[in-house]
Order: C-alpha cells, then structure tokens, then sequence
C-alpha cells in the first residue's frame, strides 16, 4: 500500500471493488490487527465465479427421437422434448462456451443459433436449438 501505518495503530485491508471480466469474489484473511512492524500476512484469495450455460429447444416432440448436445465437447445433454435445458456442469467467468449436437435424431434435422462465446457475469440462456423434419 502506498501509505504506511504507523507502530501500534490498527489496520483493516478490505477488498473495495470485486473483479470483474472474468468476474469474481475475492476474500481478505490476516487483514485486521495491530501494526507493530511490517504487516506480511495479508492474503487475497479469488474465486471466479461460474455460470449455467442453457436454453431452449424446439421442434423435438414426439416420436422424433433424441438429440444429444455438448458443451465444450463433453457434458453431454440428451434431449427428446420441446423446452428450456441447461447443461449440467456450469463454466467460469471469462471462459469460452461452444455448444454443439454430438447426434442428430432419426428423423430431424437441429442447428444451433447463440451457441458460442464467452461467459459474462450470469447464467446464458439464449442458446436456441430447432429441429425440423427431413423431407425426403
């Protein structure tokens, strides 16, 4: 810190603005006493916080079988319903989400509209999945 605290006065180190991009929660241990030297026991810890990545589906009801969905290749969602999903495992602040279909239904065929970018600062729930029939 630029200004010292002279011996035998107290000292309080807060965090006064948590980070943000990525966004996190930081905590002060050993940040509270009486100065009698040179203070060296104050530690910052830092947690990235981590968000849901999710949305909606549509054109899945019925006999139309089961699209499997990823998310950074792995975490596996299958789904055989129209509605609002949300992959298991939640990713950091600042991290990439790539969200794609690992199998297609029989008879459909589904895209993905918003399924890549970056986590925030809260939960991504715009990730549309449409399937629609094959017409042969």
């Amino acid at each position: 810190f630029p200004a010292s605290v002279p011996a035998g006065s107290q000292y309080n180190v807060t965090v006064a603005t948590q980070p943000q991009n990525p966004d996190q929660t930081c905590a002060v241990s050993g940040g509270a006493g009486t100065a009698s030297s040179n203070v060296t026991s104050v530690s910052v810890t830092c947690t990235t916080a981590s968000f849901s990545i999710g949305g909606t589906i549509s054109g899945i009801t019925g006999a139309a079988g089961i699209v499997l969905l990823q998310n950074n290749g792995a975490d596996n969602l299958p789904l055989s319903n129209d509605g609002a999903f949300t992959f298991a495992t939640p990713v950091p602040s600042g991290s990439t989400f790539n969200v794609t279909i690992a199998a297609q239904p029989n008879d459909r065929t589904c895209s993905i509209q918003n399924g890549t970018g970056v986590v925030g600062n809260a939960n991504v729930t715009n990730v549309a999945v449409t399937c629609v029939p094959i017409i042969e």
